[in-house]
C-alpha cells in the first residue's frame, strides 16, 4: 500500500506474518492507563494466552516501575474454558465481582474483555449493573473486542473513557488545570505546564500518570485542560462537551503551526500577550531548521517511531528536504488526515504495519535509505544507514520539543559527516 491509498491504520498490510506478540494489543493498553490509579481492581476475561500475558505484563510494569503512584492496584485473570464459551459465564462472573467488591481497599472494578468474549451471547453489562447496584461499588466494562489488535493505544483511550464516564458537575476551581494523556514522567516539566505554574496556576492532576479516583471526580471543576499526548484528546473533548471545559492541544508536537496555535489559545486563557515571544520562538526555529536542512536535504528516510504521530513526524522531516521511502506504522496514529494529505505533496512512500526486527531489516535492505528514523540502532549494524529515535522520555512539548528534535537530527548529521 502507498500513502495515497491509506484509509485506516487497520487497513495497512503487515510486512510479514511475524508480528511481535503482546503489547500491540488493546488489552495491554488498559493496564498502561490504570496501573497508576489507586483503589482499582482490573479483571481480564478471555482465553488463556490473552489474560495470562496481559495480567503478567500489568503486574510487572507496576511492580518494577520506580515511579509508580498507586498504593492499591490489583489485577486478576479470568480464563474462559470451552464450556464457558458454550454455556456462558454469568454465575461465575457475578461471584467474582461480588468478592472483589467486598474488599475494603477496592473502590472501583474494571472488567476488560478480550476478542474471544464477543462470541458469547452473554449480556455482561447487565451482570455488571446488577452487582454494582447491590454492592454500591463502581464497576465498568472495557471491551477490547472485534479481533482488532493493531495498537495498544486504543486500550489506553478506552480505559480513560471508562475512568471519566460517571463524572458529575463540580464548581469551577479558579486557576486549576489538569493535564491529559500522559502515561510516563515528564508532564510536570513540560513547557506549557512550567509557564502556567510560574503564573500562579495549580496543576490539579496528570491523567493517567499522576492521579487517583478522588481527583478524577474533581475533573469537571477544572478551569481548562492541556492535552500533551493524543490518548488524552478523547477525554478532553468529552469534558468540553459535557461540562464546557476548554482544552488546549499540545499533542501535535512536530507541527509548528499547531504549536503556535496552542500557545495563542493558552495566552487567551491567561490573558498574556505572547506576540513578541512567539515571533522570537518561530525565528529561532526557522534559523535552526535551515541549518538542519543544509545537512539532510535530499536524503531519504525510513520511518518507524512507534508512539509519535507518523504522518505529522514524516511531514516534519519532509519539510526539511528529506524524502520518505517507507513508513512502518506503530502504536500511535494521527488524529486527523491533515498531515497525511500534506505529506503527499512531498512523496508517496510505502505503508506497512510495524512488524518484527527481521521485517524492518528486510525493508531497509530493499530501500537502502540514508536515515532510519525511530529505529534503535542495536540491530541496524549490518545496514549502512544513519539511525536515531526522537526522544519520548521525559515527555516534553511546545517549542522546546520541536527544537530538541531538530538538534537531535542536526547532531546525528554532523556526527556522521565527521566520520
Amino acid at each position: 500500500m502507498r500513502l495515497q491509498d491509506y484509509t485506516t491504520a487497520n487497513a495497512v498490510p503487515k510486512f510479514s506474518c511475524a508480528i511481535t506478540p503482546g503489547r500491540h494489543c488493546p488489552l495491554f493498553g488498559v493496564a498502561a492507563a490504570l496501573r497508576n490509579v489507586s483503589g482499582i481492581t482490573l479483571i481480564y476475561v478471555g482465553t488463556q494466552d490473552c489474560v495470562y500475558y496481559a495480567q503478567k505484563d500489568a503486574m510487572v510494569r507496576h511492580l518494577t516501575a520506580s515511579d509508580r503512584k498507586a498504593d492499591h492496584f490489583r489485577t486478576l485473570a479470568a480464563e474462559l474454558s470451552d464450556s464457558d464459551l458454550i454455556f456462558g459465564i454469568r454465575p461465575q462472573l457475578e461471584k467474582l465481582l461480588r468478592q472483589e467488591a467486598a474488599r475494603t481497599d477496592t473502590r472501583a472494578i474494571y472488567l476488560v474483555t478480550s476478542c474471544s468474549v464477543e462470541v458469547l451471547s452473554e449480556d455482561l453489562q447487565s451482570v455488571i449493573k446488577t452487582v454494582a447496584k447491590r454492592t454500591g461499588k463502581r464497576i465498568q466494562l472495557i471491551p477490547t473486542e472485534n479481533f482488532k489488535t493493531f495498537s495498544y493505544y486504543q486500550g489506553i483511550e478506552d480505559a480513560l473513557t471508562a475512568l471519566t464516564a460517571e463524572l458529575a458537575p463540580r464548581p469551577t476551581l479558579a486557576k486549576h488545570f489538569a493535564v491529559l494523556g500522559v502515561r510516563q514522567p515528564g508532564g510536570l516539566e513540560s513547557e506549557p505546564v512550567r509557564y502556567l505554574q510560574e503564573r500562579g496556576y495549580t496543576l490539579h492532576s496528570i491523567l493517567p500518570y499522576d492521579t487517583d479516583l478522588d481527583r478524577i471526580e474533581e475533573l469537571p471543576g477544572m478551569e481548562f485542560t492541556l492535552v500533551l499526548e493524543g490518548s488524552g484528546l478523547g477525554v478532553a473533548k468529552k469534558l468540553h462537551e459535557r461540562f464546557g471545559i476548554p482544552y488546549v492541544r499540545f499533542d501535535r508536537m512536530l507541527h509548528l503551526d499547531s504549536i503556535v496555535e496552542a500557545w495563542k489559545q493558552l495566552a487567551q486563557i491567561t490573558g498574556d500577550d505572547l506576540t513578541v515571544w512567539l515571533t522570537e520562538q518561530c525565528a529561532e526555529i526557522k534559523a535552526l531548521s535551515e541549518e538542519v536542512a543544509s545537512y539532510v536535504s535530499g536524503k531519504t528516510f525510513f520511518y518507524g517511531q512507534k508512539v509519535l504521530y507518523p504522518f505529522e513526524t514524516c511531514l516534519f522531516l519532509a519539510k526539511l528536504g528529506m524524502k520518505p521511502t517507507a513508513i512502518f506504522l506503530g502504536s500511535s496514529v494521527d488524529k486527523s488526515d491533515e498531515a497525511r494529505r500534506e505529506l503527499l505533496e512531498y512523496g508517496n512512500p510505502v505503508m506497512w504495519q510495524n512488524a518484527s526486527h527481521a521485517a524492518i531489516s528486510s525493508a531497509l535492505e530493499q530501500d537502502r535509505p540514508d536515515y532510519a528514523i525511530g529505529i534503535a540502532d542495536t540491530f541496524l549494524r549490518p545496514h549502512v544507514v544513519k539511525s536515531m529515535e526522537f526522544q519520548i522520555k521525559p515527555l516534553l512539548s511546545g517549542f522546546e520539543y520541536y527544537r530538541l528534535c531538530l538538534n537531535q537530527l542536526l547532531n546525528l548529521a554532523k556526527t556522521e559527516d565527521a566520520k
